[in-house]
Protein backbone atom coordinates (compact mmCIF):
# COMPACT_ATOMS: atom_id res chain seq x y z
CA UNK A 1 0.00 0.00 0.00
CA UNK A 2 2.88 2.36 -0.40
CA UNK A 3 1.90 4.38 -3.60
CA UNK A 4 -1.52 4.87 -1.72
CA UNK A 5 0.34 7.14 1.21
CA UNK A 6 1.94 9.28 -1.38
CA UNK A 7 0.68 12.45 -1.08
CA UNK A 8 0.24 13.10 -4.85
CA UNK A 9 -1.50 10.04 -5.14
CA UNK A 10 -3.65 10.90 -2.19
CA UNK A 11 -4.49 14.26 -3.24
CA UNK A 12 -5.67 13.00 -6.56
CA UNK A 13 -7.81 10.38 -5.22
CA UNK A 14 -9.59 12.80 -2.87
CA UNK A 15 -10.06 14.89 -5.89
CA UNK A 16 -11.78 12.21 -7.80
CA UNK A 17 -13.69 11.37 -4.69
CA UNK A 18 -12.29 7.64 -4.48
CA UNK A 19 -12.50 6.26 -0.45
CA UNK A 20 -8.94 4.81 -0.29
CA UNK A 21 -9.19 1.17 1.76
CA UNK A 22 -5.98 -0.49 2.48
CA UNK A 23 -7.40 -4.40 2.55
CA UNK A 24 -5.54 -8.41 2.17
CA UNK A 25 -6.61 -9.52 -1.16
CA UNK A 26 -9.16 -11.59 1.03
CA UNK A 27 -10.91 -8.71 2.23
CA UNK A 28 -11.13 -7.74 -1.30
CA UNK A 29 -12.15 -10.64 -2.91
CA UNK A 30 -15.02 -10.63 0.06
CA UNK A 31 -16.21 -7.46 -0.44
CA UNK A 32 -16.51 -8.57 -4.51
CA UNK A 33 -18.77 -11.05 -3.64
CA UNK A 34 -21.00 -9.44 -1.81
CA UNK A 35 -21.58 -6.82 -4.09
CA UNK A 36 -21.43 -8.68 -6.77
CA UNK A 37 -24.74 -10.37 -5.08
CA UNK A 38 -26.05 -7.07 -3.99
CA UNK A 39 -26.14 -5.61 -6.99
CA UNK A 40 -27.31 -8.73 -8.84
CA UNK A 41 -30.87 -8.50 -6.62
CA UNK A 42 -31.13 -5.00 -7.74
CA UNK A 43 -30.68 -6.11 -11.30
CA UNK A 44 -33.33 -8.94 -10.69
CA UNK A 45 -35.89 -6.68 -8.55
CA UNK A 46 -35.65 -4.28 -11.54
CA UNK A 47 -35.47 -5.69 -14.53
CA UNK A 48 -32.14 -3.56 -15.25
CA UNK A 49 -30.91 -3.89 -18.43
CA UNK A 50 -28.08 -2.75 -20.50
CA UNK A 51 -29.19 -1.53 -23.80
Amino acid sequence: MGVLRQPEVRQRLDIEAFDVVGNTPEEFAKYLKAEYVKWAKVVKETGARVD
